[in-house]
C-alpha cells in the first residue's frame, strides 16, 4: 500500500512540477519535464519488477496480491502505453 501511494504522491508532484514548467521558455521546459516523466516511469518500472519479484518468491500477503499488485499493473501498464501507444510530445502527456 505504501508503494502505491509513494506512486500517486510522486505523480502529483511531477503534476505540480509540469504546471510551474508550463511557464518556462520552450526547449527548457521540454528537458526538464522529459527528465521528470523519464525518472517516474523509472521509479514505476522499477516498483513494478520488485512487486511481481515478491509476487514469484510468495512473499506478498493476500492483500498484496489482490489489491496492490494489481494496482501497481495498472499503473505501469497505462504508463507505457501512454509512452509508446501514441507518440504525443512529453509535454501533452500531462494535460
Amino acid at each position: 500500500m505504501i508503494r502505491l501511494i509513494e506512486i500517486y504522491s510522486r505523480l502529483e508532484a511531477v503534476d505540480g512540477f509540469l504546471a510551474l514548467m508550463l511557464q518556462q521558455p520552450e526547449n527548457y521546459r521540454e528537458r526538464i519535464i522529459h527528465d521528470r516523466i523519464v525518472g517516474f516511469v523509472e521509479y514505476v518500472d522499477s516498483v513494478n519488477s520488485a512487486v511481481w519479484g515478491q509476487q514469484r518468491q510468495g512473499k506478498l500477503c493476500d492483500f498484496d496480491t489482490r489489491y496492490i499488485l494489481p494496482a501497481i499493473s495498472e499503473i505501469w501498464l497505462q504508463v507505457n502505453r501512454e509512452l509508446t501507444g501514441n507518440n504525443k510530445p512529453l509535454y501533452e502527456l500531462a494535460r
